[in-house]
């Protein structure tokens, strides 16, 4: 991984750019959420080799006692921790997702209002040529001043074609002063389009890997709407990944589906032709965002279960482990899927199989109760992490989930408390 994707990521994601400067025989970056007044990542270049250093808060010690993580060397603070961005043991998705959470603790308390006031069109003054006395002109709304103005027969004249009346509606609602900008004029603009169908024969590359519709050329969107209308007539081309992030991300929103169940089978439906494909490169966020979709939209246990079936897998292994609630033959199943070694040769276990799992329970037993805490050093612990659901789209809600609870194993809970998602699990000791 280098710097250069993870100032992209948070450029495209969050709308922050990083400008780095040269200090101290390094180059930095320091990135601050707007309106915050402390930062939450520091991009560091030094002898050719690339870091960052994230706050991390009360999770530092536990993050940086990951592997590619540690404590931070240039910003001295035990909250914040260092990710060697060149280490191979480095997990991508890990990173992004401890990226996304110093992102979000570092958001201001209070978000800026988006009160009537707030918005309202300002007025500019015009002197005449004595400047002496001046009169009032309101500044024209935007769909006003594209449909008054002779936009369509310039470009005519110059042979381009006149843009799709829908397409054209579209651009006009793009609202400057949402709040937040990016997600929800995605949404307003997307459910304009819900129903939208084109013909377009063109199939327009998109640079961009996250973009949403503001970002597009007309006939970029011509493109993309023509896809879909395909797609949804059950004709799947291959395309950009860029068009797979962009129905993905309406079908997370409930953008152009029936009800929750319609745009789980889109999406399902969305992945698999992705497989058929060959297009693997976003097989870990396929994944990722049907578990979200699944738990978000509060869909039955037996729904769920299927595609948590290694999550619940290693929670249960895990849970046995250190619970202290398992038998001595559950142990001994468990340390199996773990150790490097194999238990299966020891030779009380092969002469007598039921006194070996009734040792292995009261050995196991001290073990769990030693005072150095010996299981959490060589195992693992019990811990929450947050969760930021659709961070691999983009999503805006209406009626976002407030407060939820989703027990799917003994290792494996979702809880959602005023609108802030997090996950309980136990997470692997680094040895």
């Amino acid at each position: 991984m280098h710097l250069a994707e993870v100032a992209d990521y948070i450029q495209s994601k969050y709308g922050i750019e990083a400008s780095y400067v040269d200090l101290a025989g390094q180059t930095l970056a320091a990135v601050t959420v707007p309106g915050a007044n402390e930062s939450f990542a520091l991009l560091l270049k030094k002898d050719g080799r690339e870091t960052i250093e994230l706050k991390a808060g009360s999770l530092a010690k536990f993050l940086a006692a990951q592997s590619a993580f540690g404590p931070a060397v240039f910003m001295q603070d035990p909250a914040w921790i260092r990710v060697d961005l060149d280490n191979p043991a480095l997990n991508d998705r890990f990173f992004y997702k401890t990226l996304d959470s110093a992102y979000q603790s570092s958001r201001p308390l209070e978000a800026a209002k988006n009160t009537a006031e707030d918005r309202q069109e300002h007025e500019i003054y015009l002197l005449d040529d004595e400047g002496e006395d001046f009169q009032e002109e309101v500044i024209p709304k935007r769909p006003a001043f594209f449909k008054d103005s002779d936009f369509d027969r310039l470009l005519v004249e110059k042979g381009q074609p006149v843009i799709p009346e829908g397409i054209k509606q579209m651009q006009e609602s793009y609202d400057y002063l949402a709040v937040p900008r990016r997600e929800s004029n995605f949404y307003r603009q997307g459910m304009l389009m819900a129903n939208y169908e084109d013909d377009f024969a063109q199939m327009v590359p998109i640079n961009k890997q996250r973009p949403v519709y503001h970002d597009l050329t007309v006939d970029q969107l011509r493109s993309y709407f023509s896809w879909r209308t395909k797609f949804r007539q059950g004709k799947y081309k291959p395309a950009p990944a860029a068009y797979v992030y962009l129905l993905a991300s309406e079908l997370v929103c409930q953008i152009g589906v029936k009800d929750k169940a319609d745009g789980l089978r889109q999406l399902r439906l969305l992945f698999a032709k992705c497989v058929e494909q060959k297009d693997i490169s976003t097989s870990w966020q396929e994944k990722h965002i049907l578990q979200n979709y699944l738990v978000y939209y509060g869909f039955a246990l037996e729904e769920i279960r299927p595609d948590f079936e290694d999550e619940l897998m290693r929670g249960e292994v895990y849970h046995n482990l250190l619970s202290g609630e398992a038998s001595g033959q559950e142990l001994y199943q468990a340390i199996c899927c773990l150790s490097s070694y194999l238990p299966k040769n020891n030779p009380l276990l092969k002469k007598e199989p039921e006194k070996f799992y009734e040792l292995l329970a009261q050995v196991w037993q001290e073990v769990r109760l030693n005072p150095y805490q010996l299981l959490k050093l060589l195992v693992g612990e019990k811990t929450t992490l947050p969760v930021e659901m659709f961070a691999d789209t983009v999503f805006f809600s209406l009626d976002p989930v407030k407060d939820a609870e989703l027990i799917l194993g003994p290792g494996l809970v979702y809880r959602c408390q005023g609108g802030q998602w997090s996950n309980e699990v136990y997470w692997p000791s680094g040895r």
